[in-house]
């Protein structure tokens, strides 16, 4: 279970990552030119709201329905807790590419650095760490 988490967890992260470097990486070299693209101020709300809720937001109210879904259960299997941890992984790393996505359009800084946060901690919090899935184990009680 922990293997196949990590290998979803590292295909969905590690192109978003690649494109942060190479994106870094024409805009320092000056390797492209082009104009900047200035949209509008309310997309770079929408992104930054929409990392939050998928970093933050989302997780939780997954984490809630999937605990309502099993509260009169004893114990649940491990594939059931290995979907749903799958499904974890899926909503919060769509944070990484809603900052990569700010990076280009060349938000304000406000709201790119809020986004890069938010991809951050998703990023981090739902890394499948063997404690971390040891510890849902016993909360799911899983079997």
């Amino acid at each position: 279970m922990l293997h196949g988490l990590r290998k979803i967890y590292f295909t969905i992260l590690i192109p978003a990552a690649a494109g942060f470097l190479i994106l870094y990486a024409i805009k320092s070299l000056d390797l492209v030119t082009w104009d900047p693209i200035r949209p509008p101020l309310i997309i770079g709300v929408f992104i930054f709201i929409l990392s939050f809720f998928f970093a933050v937001a989302l997780p939780i109210f997954m984490r809630a329905l999937f605990a309502h879904k099993i509260r009169d259960r004893k114990s649940i299997d491990v594939a059931e807790l290995a979907g749903f941890e799958r499904n974890l992984i899926f909503a919060a790393l769509v944070a990484p590419y809603l900052s990569l996505s700010a990076y280009f359009l060349e938000l304000p800084g406000f709201y790119f650095s809020g986004s890069f946060i938010a991809a951050l901690y998703a990023a981090y919090y739902y890394f499948p760490s063997d404690k971390r899935i040891d510890f849902e184990k016993k909360i799911f009680r899983a079997k």
